[in-house]
């Protein structure tokens, strides 16, 4: 396999994430990265929107990997790599299968990672996140763009969005995230909603 480490490049991209966003022309879309610089500029029409967001998509998923690396086929050589250990793992499993319960735990765990590697390698976009973490005995709480909105319906997806960003990077660990940590992010970008604004005035 070739070296996949190639991180530095002679002139550095745009850093990630990149998001998709409306511009203020009509009928336009920026890709643009936080905290806002314009990387691209297009019109918004269904190719080309769903063609923006296949490369925020892609230039996302690919943070830390070298361009360079990325020309030469790196993910697809991943993509073989992972199958092989996928494979040899599973074997290996099923080996000491009955043999001994000694590695039971470990094996819960293994269990648990085989079963995401494979999604992903049987094209599935998919992953018990859960299932996996239950393997390694750890726990997550996920909040979505639509946990935002539920408390926010005027926000649209790109500045719901915004608001978990910016809770997962400055939420107080002692407090966590909850209904409050996002409600009170969303009025500091973006004012408070609509209707609590016409409350107060009446």
């Amino acid at each position: 396999m070739r070296n996949t480490g190639d991180t530095q490049q002679a002139t550095a991209h745009t850093p990630e994430p990149w998001y998709v966003q409306s511009s203020d022309y009509p009928g336009g879309l920026l890709i643009k990265p936080i905290p806002g610089q314009v990387v691209a500029q297009c019109d918004q029409v269904p190719e080309m929107e769903a063609n923006a967001r296949r490369i925020c998509a892609a230039v996302n998923a690919c943070q830390g990997i070298g361009t360079e690396a990325l020309e030469r086929g790196v993910i697809a050589e991943l993509r073989h790599v992972v199958g092989e250990i996928v494979t040899a793992a599973a074997d290996l499993d099923a080996a000491i299968d009955g043999a001994t319960d000694q590695f039971d735990a470990e094996r819960k765990r293994l269990n648990a990672a085989l079963h995401a590697a494979q999604a992903v390698l049987d094209g599935g976009t998919e992953i018990d996140v859960h299932e996996l973490l239950s393997g390694r005995k750890q726990i997550a709480a996920i909040w979505s763009v639509e946990d935002v909105q539920g408390i926010r319906p005027d926000l649209t997806d790109d500045q719901a969005w915004e608001v978990l960003y910016q809770v997962g990077r400055k939420h107080d660990a002692e407090y966590g995230i909850n209904w409050t940590t996002l409600e009170c992010m969303a009025d500091m970008l973006f004012g408070t909603a609509p209707e609590t604004t016409n409350q107060e005035e009446e």
